[in-house]
Protein backbone atom coordinates (compact mmCIF):
# COMPACT_ATOMS: atom_id res chain seq x y z
CA UNK A 1 0.00 0.00 0.00
CA UNK A 2 0.64 3.32 -0.67
CA UNK A 3 2.76 4.78 2.45
CA UNK A 4 1.82 8.61 2.33
CA UNK A 5 -1.98 7.32 1.38
CA UNK A 6 -1.31 5.02 4.95
CA UNK A 7 -0.33 7.84 6.86
CA UNK A 8 -3.16 10.02 5.63
CA UNK A 9 -5.78 7.45 6.62
CA UNK A 10 -5.13 7.66 10.25
CA UNK A 11 -3.84 11.47 10.10
CA UNK A 12 -6.65 13.50 12.52
CA UNK A 13 -8.65 16.14 9.65
CA UNK A 14 -7.79 19.09 11.49
CA UNK A 15 -4.52 18.40 11.10
CA UNK A 16 -4.95 18.04 7.55
CA UNK A 17 -7.06 21.10 7.10
CA UNK A 18 -4.00 22.84 8.93
CA UNK A 19 -1.58 21.46 6.32
CA UNK A 20 -4.25 22.67 3.60
CA UNK A 21 -4.56 26.18 5.28
CA UNK A 22 -0.61 27.01 5.58
CA UNK A 23 0.18 25.46 1.86
CA UNK A 24 -2.41 27.91 0.44
CA UNK A 25 -0.59 31.26 1.22
CA UNK A 26 2.06 30.33 -0.97
CA UNK A 27 2.65 29.48 -4.42
CA UNK A 28 5.87 28.22 -3.15
CA UNK A 29 4.15 25.94 -0.30
CA UNK A 30 1.64 24.57 -3.35
CA UNK A 31 4.59 23.37 -5.29
CA UNK A 32 6.14 22.02 -2.09
CA UNK A 33 3.07 20.09 -1.49
CA UNK A 34 2.69 18.53 -4.73
CA UNK A 35 6.57 17.89 -4.66
CA UNK A 36 6.22 15.46 -1.86
CA UNK A 37 2.81 14.16 -2.30
CA UNK A 38 1.19 11.89 -5.24
CA UNK A 39 -2.04 11.30 -6.68
CA UNK A 40 -3.51 8.61 -4.32
CA UNK A 41 -2.72 10.17 -1.30
CA UNK A 42 -3.98 14.07 -2.29
CA UNK A 43 -7.22 11.83 -3.25
CA UNK A 44 -7.41 9.98 -0.10
CA UNK A 45 -7.14 13.87 1.38
CA UNK A 46 -9.98 14.90 -0.07
CA UNK A 47 -12.54 12.14 0.43
CA UNK A 48 -11.68 12.22 4.50
CA UNK A 49 -12.44 16.11 4.02
CA UNK A 50 -15.40 15.65 1.72
CA UNK A 51 -16.74 12.60 4.16
CA UNK A 52 -15.95 14.59 7.46
CA UNK A 53 -18.02 17.76 5.58
CA UNK A 54 -21.35 15.56 4.95
CA UNK A 55 -21.27 14.49 8.64
CA UNK A 56 -20.85 17.66 9.83
CA UNK A 57 -23.33 19.27 7.06
CA UNK A 58 -25.83 16.91 8.30
CA UNK A 59 -25.54 18.00 12.04
CA UNK A 60 -25.60 21.18 11.14
CA UNK A 61 -27.38 22.74 7.87
CA UNK A 62 -31.17 22.88 8.41
CA UNK A 63 -31.96 22.78 4.78
CA UNK A 64 -29.52 19.41 4.30
CA UNK A 65 -31.21 17.99 7.51
CA UNK A 66 -34.60 18.44 5.75
CA UNK A 67 -33.51 17.49 2.35
CA UNK A 68 -32.08 14.12 3.78
CA UNK A 69 -35.42 13.31 5.74
CA UNK A 70 -37.18 13.64 2.68
CA UNK A 71 -35.12 11.49 0.94
CA UNK A 72 -35.36 8.86 3.74
CA UNK A 73 -31.39 9.14 4.60
CA UNK A 74 -30.50 8.53 8.00
CA UNK A 75 -26.95 10.16 8.26
CA UNK A 76 -26.02 8.56 11.47
CA UNK A 77 -26.33 5.28 9.17
CA UNK A 78 -24.09 6.70 6.78
CA UNK A 79 -20.85 5.53 8.77
CA UNK A 80 -18.15 5.12 5.56
CA UNK A 81 -17.24 6.89 2.60
CA UNK A 82 -18.40 3.70 0.42
CA UNK A 83 -22.20 4.25 1.96
CA UNK A 84 -21.26 7.83 1.62
CA UNK A 85 -21.44 7.26 -2.37
CA UNK A 86 -23.74 4.49 -2.46
CA UNK A 87 -26.56 5.86 -0.32
CA UNK A 88 -26.91 9.48 -0.01
CA UNK A 89 -28.75 11.10 -2.77
CA UNK A 90 -27.47 14.17 -5.34
CA UNK A 91 -28.00 17.64 -4.71
CA UNK A 92 -28.62 20.07 -7.53
CA UNK A 93 -29.91 23.79 -8.15
CA UNK A 94 -33.44 22.61 -7.69
CA UNK A 95 -33.92 20.19 -5.14
CA UNK A 96 -31.61 21.72 -3.01
CA UNK A 97 -30.05 25.31 -3.74
CA UNK A 98 -33.59 26.68 -5.11
CA UNK A 99 -35.76 25.17 -2.70
CA UNK A 100 -34.61 25.98 0.84
CA UNK A 101 -34.22 29.60 2.20
CA UNK A 102 -30.96 30.90 2.23
CA UNK A 103 -30.55 30.93 5.92
CA UNK A 104 -31.36 27.35 6.33
CA UNK A 105 -28.31 26.71 3.28
CA UNK A 106 -25.98 28.14 5.42
CA UNK A 107 -24.16 26.47 8.52
CA UNK A 108 -26.43 26.80 11.57
CA UNK A 109 -28.20 29.11 10.27
CA UNK A 110 -25.34 31.95 10.44
CA UNK A 111 -25.77 34.77 8.09
CA UNK A 112 -22.60 36.82 9.64
CA UNK A 113 -19.94 35.16 8.08
CA UNK A 114 -20.84 36.45 4.68
CA UNK A 115 -18.37 38.46 2.81
CA UNK A 116 -20.49 38.59 -0.54
CA UNK A 117 -23.77 37.01 -1.95
CA UNK A 118 -23.67 35.78 -5.76
CA UNK A 119 -26.71 35.66 -8.11
CA UNK A 120 -26.18 33.63 -11.03
CA UNK A 121 -28.89 32.68 -13.29
CA UNK A 122 -26.74 30.04 -14.97
CA UNK A 123 -28.79 27.81 -17.85
CA UNK A 124 -32.51 28.05 -16.01
CA UNK A 125 -32.86 31.68 -16.39
CA UNK A 126 -34.06 31.68 -12.84
CA UNK A 127 -31.37 34.05 -10.37
CA UNK A 128 -30.01 31.79 -7.69
CA UNK A 129 -28.62 33.52 -4.53
CA UNK A 130 -25.49 32.11 -3.55
CA UNK A 131 -23.88 32.99 -0.08
CA UNK A 132 -19.81 33.21 0.14
CA UNK A 133 -18.38 33.63 3.50
CA UNK A 134 -15.09 35.92 3.83
CA UNK A 135 -12.89 32.80 4.36
CA UNK A 136 -14.13 30.87 1.54
CA UNK A 137 -14.11 33.77 -0.70
CA UNK A 138 -10.08 34.33 0.62
CA UNK A 139 -9.73 30.67 -0.31
CA UNK A 140 -11.11 30.48 -3.70
CA UNK A 141 -9.02 33.73 -4.55
CA UNK A 142 -5.80 32.03 -3.51
CA UNK A 143 -6.42 28.98 -5.23
CA UNK A 144 -6.90 31.05 -8.27
CA UNK A 145 -3.67 33.26 -7.85
CA UNK A 146 -1.80 30.48 -7.04
CA UNK A 147 -2.84 28.52 -10.40
CA UNK A 148 -1.50 31.71 -12.19
CA UNK A 149 1.78 32.04 -10.54
CA UNK A 150 2.59 28.40 -10.50
CA UNK A 151 1.27 27.81 -14.27
CA UNK A 152 2.51 30.30 -15.72
CA UNK A 153 4.75 31.97 -13.91
CA UNK A 154 2.58 35.45 -13.64
CA UNK A 155 4.86 38.37 -12.83
CA UNK A 156 4.47 42.25 -12.52
CA UNK A 157 5.90 42.06 -16.27
CA UNK A 158 2.57 40.55 -17.75
CA UNK A 159 -0.96 42.96 -17.58
CA UNK A 160 -3.37 40.90 -16.68
CA UNK A 161 -7.05 42.32 -18.43
CA UNK A 162 -9.61 41.20 -16.21
CA UNK A 163 -12.37 41.20 -18.98
CA UNK A 164 -15.41 39.05 -16.57
CA UNK A 165 -18.74 40.90 -15.61
CA UNK A 166 -17.92 42.78 -12.48
CA UNK A 167 -21.11 42.88 -11.35
CA UNK A 168 -23.71 40.45 -8.99
CA UNK A 169 -21.69 37.56 -10.02
CA UNK A 170 -18.86 37.74 -8.26
CA UNK A 171 -16.18 35.84 -10.15
CA UNK A 172 -15.52 38.79 -12.21
CA UNK A 173 -14.65 40.34 -8.83
CA UNK A 174 -12.78 37.02 -7.63
CA UNK A 175 -10.58 36.75 -10.64
CA UNK A 176 -9.58 40.46 -10.13
CA UNK A 177 -8.47 40.26 -6.47
CA UNK A 178 -6.85 36.99 -7.97
CA UNK A 179 -4.71 39.02 -10.82
CA UNK A 180 -3.98 41.89 -8.32
CA UNK A 181 -2.37 39.45 -5.87
CA UNK A 182 0.35 38.43 -8.38
CA UNK A 183 0.50 40.62 -11.01
CA UNK A 184 -0.45 44.39 -11.97
CA UNK A 185 -3.76 44.09 -13.51
CA UNK A 186 -6.79 46.72 -15.16
CA UNK A 187 -10.26 45.45 -14.82
CA UNK A 188 -12.19 46.74 -17.57
CA UNK A 189 -14.92 44.42 -17.30
CA UNK A 190 -16.04 42.89 -21.13
CA UNK A 191 -16.51 46.85 -22.56
CA UNK A 192 -14.39 46.06 -26.00
CA UNK A 193 -13.61 48.96 -26.77
CA UNK A 194 -12.46 50.20 -23.53
CA UNK A 195 -10.36 46.79 -23.58
CA UNK A 196 -8.86 47.51 -27.07
CA UNK A 197 -7.71 51.40 -26.37
CA UNK A 198 -6.44 49.66 -23.31
CA UNK A 199 -4.05 47.05 -25.36
CA UNK A 200 -3.04 50.00 -27.64
CA UNK A 201 -1.66 52.16 -25.12
CA UNK A 202 -0.55 50.28 -22.39
CA UNK A 203 1.14 47.04 -24.05
CA UNK A 204 4.36 48.70 -24.45
CA UNK A 205 5.06 48.40 -21.19
CA UNK A 206 4.63 44.95 -20.45
CA UNK A 207 6.21 41.25 -21.50
CA UNK A 208 3.01 39.79 -22.05
CA UNK A 209 -0.85 40.66 -21.73
CA UNK A 210 -3.15 38.41 -20.45
CA UNK A 211 -6.53 38.50 -21.08
CA UNK A 212 -9.10 36.93 -18.33
CA UNK A 213 -12.50 36.15 -20.00
CA UNK A 214 -14.90 33.61 -21.76
CA UNK A 215 -13.72 31.83 -25.09
CA UNK A 216 -16.41 33.80 -27.29
CA UNK A 217 -15.67 36.81 -25.71
CA UNK A 218 -11.72 36.47 -27.03
CA UNK A 219 -12.64 35.81 -30.10
CA UNK A 220 -14.89 38.70 -30.24
CA UNK A 221 -11.44 41.27 -29.03
CA UNK A 222 -9.23 39.36 -31.41
CA UNK A 223 -11.49 40.26 -34.32
CA UNK A 224 -11.55 43.79 -32.73
CA UNK A 225 -8.20 44.15 -32.56
CA UNK A 226 -7.76 43.25 -36.45
CA UNK A 227 -10.60 45.51 -36.96
CA UNK A 228 -8.76 48.32 -35.28
CA UNK A 229 -5.50 47.42 -37.11
CA UNK A 230 -3.82 46.15 -33.83
CA UNK A 231 -0.30 44.33 -35.68
CA UNK A 232 -0.53 40.93 -33.09
CA UNK A 233 3.14 40.44 -34.66
CA UNK A 234 6.08 39.93 -32.15
CA UNK A 235 3.48 40.06 -29.77
CA UNK A 236 3.12 37.71 -26.36
CA UNK A 237 -0.64 37.43 -25.77
CA UNK A 238 -1.98 34.45 -23.22
CA UNK A 239 -6.29 33.93 -22.52
CA UNK A 240 -7.05 32.59 -19.50
CA UNK A 241 -10.66 31.91 -19.96
CA UNK A 242 -13.76 30.39 -18.13
CA UNK A 243 -17.22 30.17 -18.17
CA UNK A 244 -17.53 27.62 -20.99
CA UNK A 245 -15.19 25.14 -22.60
CA UNK A 246 -13.75 25.70 -26.38
CA UNK A 247 -12.24 22.77 -28.63
CA UNK A 248 -9.50 22.50 -30.63
CA UNK A 249 -10.61 24.06 -33.92
CA UNK A 250 -11.40 26.96 -32.10
CA UNK A 251 -8.41 27.01 -30.16
CA UNK A 252 -6.55 26.57 -33.82
CA UNK A 253 -8.72 29.77 -34.87
CA UNK A 254 -7.30 32.14 -32.08
CA UNK A 255 -3.68 31.49 -33.00
CA UNK A 256 -4.16 31.93 -36.82
CA UNK A 257 -5.73 35.38 -36.13
CA UNK A 258 -2.87 36.35 -33.52
CA UNK A 259 -0.49 34.90 -36.05
CA UNK A 260 0.69 32.56 -33.38
CA UNK A 261 1.45 34.94 -30.96
CA UNK A 262 -1.11 33.53 -28.33
CA UNK A 263 -1.90 30.73 -26.08
CA UNK A 264 -4.93 29.97 -24.75
CA UNK A 265 -6.10 27.59 -21.20
CA UNK A 266 -9.28 27.26 -19.33
CA UNK A 267 -10.61 26.95 -16.30
CA UNK A 268 -13.86 25.22 -14.81
CA UNK A 269 -15.67 26.02 -11.89
CA UNK A 270 -18.55 27.46 -10.45
CA UNK A 271 -20.93 29.65 -8.28
CA UNK A 272 -22.03 26.30 -5.84
CA UNK A 273 -18.47 24.56 -6.17
CA UNK A 274 -15.98 27.01 -6.51
CA UNK A 275 -14.87 29.37 -9.28
CA UNK A 276 -11.72 27.21 -9.79
CA UNK A 277 -12.28 23.76 -9.42
CA UNK A 278 -9.71 22.46 -12.49
CA UNK A 279 -7.12 23.51 -14.92
CA UNK A 280 -5.97 22.90 -18.28
CA UNK A 281 -2.35 22.05 -18.51
CA UNK A 282 0.14 21.46 -21.08
CA UNK A 283 -0.57 17.69 -19.74
CA UNK A 284 -4.25 18.31 -20.75
CA UNK A 285 -3.33 19.84 -24.19
CA UNK A 286 -1.20 17.14 -24.78
CA UNK A 287 -4.00 14.47 -24.20
CA UNK A 288 -6.63 16.46 -26.07
CA UNK A 289 -4.32 16.55 -29.01
CA UNK A 290 -3.77 12.55 -29.16
CA UNK A 291 -7.85 12.19 -28.84
CA UNK A 292 -8.20 14.78 -31.59
CA UNK A 293 -5.50 12.46 -33.81
CA UNK A 294 -6.84 8.78 -32.96
CA UNK A 295 -10.29 7.97 -32.19
CA UNK A 296 -9.16 4.37 -30.82
CA UNK A 297 -7.52 6.21 -27.94
CA UNK A 298 -10.01 9.05 -27.65
CA UNK A 299 -12.94 6.41 -27.47
CA UNK A 300 -11.09 4.09 -24.99
CA UNK A 301 -10.20 6.77 -22.68
CA UNK A 302 -13.18 9.05 -23.10
CA UNK A 303 -16.18 6.92 -24.53
CA UNK A 304 -16.70 9.09 -27.88
CA UNK A 305 -15.01 9.80 -31.03
CA UNK A 306 -13.84 13.38 -30.48
CA UNK A 307 -12.34 14.76 -27.60
CA UNK A 308 -14.00 17.16 -24.51
CA UNK A 309 -12.15 19.61 -22.28
CA UNK A 310 -10.02 17.94 -20.23
CA UNK A 311 -8.55 19.82 -16.77
CA UNK A 312 -6.71 18.78 -13.97
CA UNK A 313 -7.86 19.19 -10.46
CA UNK A 314 -6.63 19.17 -6.95
CA UNK A 315 -8.57 16.50 -5.31
CA UNK A 316 -7.97 18.02 -1.58
CA UNK A 317 -10.48 20.71 -2.63
CA UNK A 318 -13.17 18.84 -3.82
CA UNK A 319 -14.18 15.25 -4.61
CA UNK A 320 -15.47 14.06 -7.79
CA UNK A 321 -16.96 10.90 -9.32
CA UNK A 322 -19.57 10.23 -11.79
CA UNK A 323 -22.97 9.08 -11.62
CA UNK A 324 -25.65 7.78 -14.61
CA UNK A 325 -28.59 11.44 -15.28
CA UNK A 326 -31.90 10.45 -16.15
CA UNK A 327 -30.97 10.17 -19.90
CA UNK A 328 -27.97 7.63 -19.09
CA UNK A 329 -25.27 10.24 -19.89
CA UNK A 330 -22.36 10.08 -16.86
CA UNK A 331 -23.23 13.06 -15.16
CA UNK A 332 -20.41 14.86 -12.29
CA UNK A 333 -21.17 15.07 -8.83
CA UNK A 334 -19.20 17.66 -6.60
CA UNK A 335 -18.19 17.21 -2.56
CA UNK A 336 -16.78 20.23 -1.41
CA UNK A 337 -13.31 19.18 0.83
CA UNK A 338 -12.46 23.23 2.01
CA UNK A 339 -15.36 24.35 4.74
CA UNK A 340 -17.98 26.68 2.71
CA UNK A 341 -20.80 28.71 3.73
CA UNK A 342 -23.06 26.95 1.72
CA UNK A 343 -21.35 23.16 1.61
CA UNK A 344 -22.12 21.61 -1.54
CA UNK A 345 -22.35 17.71 -0.62
CA UNK A 346 -22.73 15.23 -3.65
CA UNK A 347 -23.83 17.91 -6.07
CA UNK A 348 -24.93 17.71 -9.63
CA UNK A 349 -24.21 20.66 -12.06
CA UNK A 350 -25.26 18.47 -14.97
CA UNK A 351 -21.95 18.70 -16.93
CA UNK A 352 -21.36 15.52 -18.75
CA UNK A 353 -17.78 14.02 -18.10
CA UNK A 354 -16.01 11.63 -16.38
CA UNK A 355 -12.95 11.10 -13.87
CA UNK A 356 -9.70 9.44 -14.27
CA UNK A 357 -6.93 8.96 -12.72
CA UNK A 358 -2.99 9.12 -13.59
CA UNK A 359 -2.51 5.27 -13.57
CA UNK A 360 -5.81 4.96 -16.28
CA UNK A 361 -4.59 7.42 -18.24
CA UNK A 362 -0.97 5.93 -18.63
CA UNK A 363 -2.85 2.45 -18.70
CA UNK A 364 -4.80 3.62 -21.49
CA UNK A 365 -1.72 5.67 -23.85
CA UNK A 366 0.37 2.76 -23.66
CA UNK A 367 -2.32 0.25 -24.97
CA UNK A 368 -2.89 2.51 -27.87
CA UNK A 369 0.56 4.29 -28.38
CA UNK A 370 3.05 2.01 -26.37
CA UNK A 371 4.94 5.00 -24.82
CA UNK A 372 4.86 6.06 -21.61
CA UNK A 373 3.37 9.34 -20.26
CA UNK A 374 4.48 11.21 -17.49
CA UNK A 375 2.69 14.08 -15.88
CA UNK A 376 4.61 17.04 -14.24
CA UNK A 377 1.79 17.38 -11.33
CA UNK A 378 0.60 14.54 -9.22
CA UNK A 379 -3.51 15.39 -10.21
CA UNK A 380 -6.19 13.63 -11.38
CA UNK A 381 -7.74 14.24 -14.71
CA UNK A 382 -11.58 15.11 -15.19
CA UNK A 383 -13.21 15.71 -18.43
CA UNK A 384 -16.35 17.63 -19.65
CA UNK A 385 -17.85 17.25 -22.77
CA UNK A 386 -21.15 19.60 -22.01
CA UNK A 387 -24.23 19.88 -20.31
CA UNK A 388 -25.81 16.65 -19.98
CA UNK A 389 -29.48 18.12 -21.38
CA UNK A 390 -27.47 20.46 -23.34
CA UNK A 391 -27.36 18.44 -26.75
CA UNK A 392 -29.62 17.72 -30.11
CA UNK A 393 -29.97 14.49 -31.53
CA UNK A 394 -29.65 13.50 -35.42
CA UNK A 395 -30.59 9.75 -35.63
CA UNK A 396 -28.41 8.64 -32.91
CA UNK A 397 -25.26 11.18 -33.51
CA UNK A 398 -25.39 13.57 -30.76
CA UNK A 399 -24.17 16.96 -30.84
CA UNK A 400 -22.94 19.22 -28.62
CA UNK A 401 -23.28 23.48 -29.23
CA UNK A 402 -19.52 24.11 -29.44
CA UNK A 403 -19.70 21.78 -32.53
CA UNK A 404 -21.31 24.17 -34.33
CA UNK A 405 -19.78 26.83 -33.57
CA UNK A 406 -16.37 24.97 -34.37
CA UNK A 407 -18.49 25.22 -38.34
CA UNK A 408 -19.28 28.83 -37.56
CA UNK A 409 -15.51 30.09 -37.32
CA UNK A 410 -14.58 31.52 -40.09
CA UNK A 411 -17.43 33.60 -40.18
CA UNK A 412 -17.31 34.97 -36.64
CA UNK A 413 -16.25 38.48 -37.60
CA UNK A 414 -19.87 38.66 -39.23
CA UNK A 415 -21.66 35.97 -37.01
CA UNK A 416 -23.33 37.28 -34.11
CA UNK A 417 -24.72 34.42 -32.32
CA UNK A 418 -26.71 30.87 -33.56
CA UNK A 419 -29.51 29.03 -32.25
CA UNK A 420 -29.52 25.20 -33.54
CA UNK A 421 -32.53 22.05 -33.06
CA UNK A 422 -33.28 18.88 -35.00
CA UNK A 423 -36.39 19.14 -37.15
CA UNK A 424 -38.02 16.65 -39.62
CA UNK A 425 -39.08 17.35 -43.42
CA UNK A 426 -42.50 15.99 -44.33
CA UNK A 427 -41.10 12.53 -45.28
CA UNK A 428 -39.32 11.98 -41.82
CA UNK A 429 -35.66 12.78 -42.52
CA UNK A 430 -34.15 14.52 -39.65
CA UNK A 431 -31.47 17.39 -39.81
CA UNK A 432 -29.93 20.10 -37.83
CA UNK A 433 -31.38 23.72 -38.13
CA UNK A 434 -29.22 26.46 -37.65
CA UNK A 435 -30.55 29.73 -37.34
CA UNK A 436 -27.26 32.42 -37.31
CA UNK A 437 -27.62 35.77 -36.44
CA UNK A 438 -25.74 38.21 -38.27
CA UNK A 439 -24.21 41.55 -38.92
CA UNK A 440 -24.65 42.58 -42.20
CA UNK A 441 -26.77 39.68 -44.44
CA UNK A 442 -24.54 40.55 -47.66
CA UNK A 443 -21.60 39.20 -46.41
CA UNK A 444 -22.93 36.15 -45.36
CA UNK A 445 -23.19 33.37 -47.87
CA UNK A 446 -25.94 30.64 -46.44
CA UNK A 447 -24.17 27.82 -48.53
CA UNK A 448 -20.68 28.60 -47.43
CA UNK A 449 -21.96 28.21 -43.41
CA UNK A 450 -23.97 25.05 -44.20
CA UNK A 451 -20.76 23.25 -46.14
CA UNK A 452 -18.74 24.39 -43.23
CA UNK A 453 -21.13 23.13 -40.46
CA UNK A 454 -21.43 20.00 -42.79
CA UNK A 455 -17.88 19.44 -42.74
CA UNK A 456 -17.65 20.06 -39.29
CA UNK A 457 -20.16 17.22 -38.11
CA UNK A 458 -19.05 14.74 -40.10
CA UNK A 459 -15.60 15.35 -38.32
CA UNK A 460 -17.28 14.48 -34.92
CA UNK A 461 -19.54 11.75 -35.92
CA UNK A 462 -19.18 8.67 -38.33
CA UNK A 463 -22.88 7.87 -36.95
CA UNK A 464 -24.12 10.99 -38.63
CA UNK A 465 -22.58 10.65 -41.87
CA UNK A 466 -23.60 6.83 -42.09
CA UNK A 467 -27.61 7.91 -41.35
CA UNK A 468 -27.10 10.35 -44.38
CA UNK A 469 -26.07 7.38 -46.56
CA UNK A 470 -29.23 5.60 -45.55
CA UNK A 471 -31.27 9.02 -46.06
CA UNK A 472 -32.52 8.47 -42.18
CA UNK A 473 -30.55 12.23 -41.82
CA UNK A 474 -29.35 14.99 -43.94
CA UNK A 475 -27.33 17.85 -44.17
CA UNK A 476 -27.66 21.51 -42.13
CA UNK A 477 -29.94 23.69 -43.07
CA UNK A 478 -29.10 27.62 -42.06
CA UNK A 479 -31.58 29.88 -41.66
CA UNK A 480 -29.86 33.68 -41.96
CA UNK A 481 -30.99 36.77 -39.58
CA UNK A 482 -29.89 40.09 -38.80
CA UNK A 483 -29.80 40.97 -35.02
CA UNK A 484 -33.27 42.32 -35.29
CA UNK A 485 -35.22 40.41 -36.76
CA UNK A 486 -33.31 36.77 -35.09
CA UNK A 487 -36.63 35.50 -33.27
CA UNK A 488 -34.52 34.57 -30.39
CA UNK A 489 -32.74 35.99 -27.30
CA UNK A 490 -29.47 36.92 -27.73
CA UNK A 491 -26.54 36.15 -26.27
CA UNK A 492 -24.96 38.99 -24.93
CA UNK A 493 -21.44 37.90 -23.21
CA UNK A 494 -20.68 41.99 -23.01
CA UNK A 495 -23.54 42.13 -20.34
CA UNK A 496 -24.40 40.41 -16.98
CA UNK A 497 -24.98 36.78 -18.56
CA UNK A 498 -22.45 33.89 -17.71
CA UNK A 499 -23.91 30.79 -19.92
CA UNK A 500 -24.40 31.52 -22.95
CA UNK A 501 -27.72 29.22 -24.42
CA UNK A 502 -27.54 27.76 -27.87
CA UNK A 503 -30.30 25.17 -28.23
CA UNK A 504 -34.04 26.20 -29.34
CA UNK A 505 -36.20 25.19 -26.26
Amino acid sequence: MNLLKTIVKITPVPILRKVKSFSLKKPSRIKFLFKVSNEEALIEIGKKLAFNNFKKVSKNTLAYKKFLESNGVNAKKVNSFKKFIEIVPTTDKNNYIAKYPMNELCINGDLSPLAVIDRSSGYSGKSIYFPISKKENLFDELVMANWFKTQFNITTKDLLINCFFLGSWVAGLKIGNSARMIGTSINTGPRLDEIVETIFDLDKYYERIIILSYPPFAMMLVYKLIEAGYDFKGKNFLFLVGGEGYNLEFKQKLQELTKKSSEIFGAFGSTETGIRIGNETVDTHMLKQMAASNKEFCKKMFGKEFPPNIFQYDPTNVHLFTKKYKNGKDALIFTSASKRAVPVIKYNLKDEGGVLTQKEVKKIIKEVFNMDFNFKLPLPIFYVYGRVDDTISIASAIFYPHQIKSGLLEFMDNVIDYRLESKTTDTGVIYPAVYVAVKEKRKASKKKIEESIYKTLLKYSSTYSESIKEGIADRPIVFLYTEKDFPFELNEITKDQVKEKHLVN
